[in-house]
């Protein structure tokens, strides 16, 4: 009983660590695209300044 238990623990840490670095790697995707559409949007009105 007590090492079922144990392993049910360790399987769940490790679930919860992988769900875990899955979200990291949600987030730094999202941050990536939104920095990379505010570089456009940038660039794009400079183009627009310059383009006037």
């Amino acid at each position: 009983m007590g090492l079922s238990s144990r392993i049910d623990l360790r399987v769940v840490e490790k679930l919860a660590n992988r769900d875990r670095q899955w979200t990291n790697r949600k987030l730094a995707i999202v941050l990536c695209f939104k920095r990379t559409m505010s570089l456009l949007s940038t660039t794009r009105q400079r183009a627009k300044v310059f383009g006037k």
